[in-house]
Formats: C-alpha cells, structure tokens, sequence
C-alpha cells in the first residue's frame, strides 16, 4: 500500500500509528535478574498502567508512559515502587533506573497500548541515564 500524507496508518489489529509525548522508564539489572525479583519488577510495572512495557533480556525493562494528564505521575510513581522494591529486598543485585521524556511515533491501540517495542532518541536518552545510575 503507498500510503499520502492525508492516509492514517492502520496495524492489523487496528491500532493506529501517530506521535505520541511520552516518558521512557528504562531499568537494569546489570547482572540479570533472579526469578524472583524480575516477578516483583513484572507486577510493579503491570501496577504502573503503563502503555506498554517490554523484558529484554538479561535483566532490563522498559516501560511507556504517555504523557497527558496522568502519564508522567504514573512514570514517577512506578520509579519510586521500584526503587521501594530494591530497598525492601536489599539481597536482590541493584537495579539501575533512567528516565526521559520525548516523542515517540509508534502503533497505539485506541485504549492507548503501543503494540510494539519503542526505540529512537528518547528510548536511547532514557538508557544512558540508566547506565549513569549506579543503582
């Protein structure tokens, strides 16, 4: 299909590609995660409401948040319950955390899901503030 410029991008499930603001909350585990404590980091993030979240192994995960009226209180508030975790469960490795904001273009479902892992510059910025965080 040749899509114009007037033509909306539509995925098969219906979701529908545009720009969106949104905060990237990018958290490692430079050593992996142990079941346990990638389960407790899964449930803080499915807690979070994000937009979408994504494992990658060994030990990172990202989340989405867009930013409108609650997006980036939820971003700070799922940075804050992982930070809780890591200082409840000081036996678990450290986990480094990076947060940025910026614009992402990607395919969100009309509930505002984003079906597919983000990347670009925001993603990148969201990283290497991680990588900053000693944890």
């Amino acid at each position: 299909m040749i899509m114009t410029g007037s033509e909306r991008a539509v995925s098969g499930t219906g979701a529908v590609a545009r720009e969106e603001r949104c905060v990237i909350l990018y958290a490692q585990v430079p050593d992996g995660v142990s079941p346990e404590q990638g389960y407790a980091i899964r449930d803080a993030l499915n807690a979070a409401e994000t937009n979408g979240w994504w494992f990658l192994n060994p030990g990172t995960f990202m989340a989405v948040f867009v930013v409108d009226r609650s997006g980036a209180s939820r971003a700070s508030a799922c940075e804050s319950n992982l930070v809780r975790l890591a200082t409840e469960h000081p036996f678990w490795a450290g986990i480094s955390i990076g947060m940025a904001e910026g614009k992402l273009f990607g395919a969100f479902s009309g509930d505002g899901i984003l079906e597919s892992m983000p990347f670009g510059a925001v993603v990148s910025e969201a990283m290497r503030n991680a990588l900053a965080d000693p944890g």
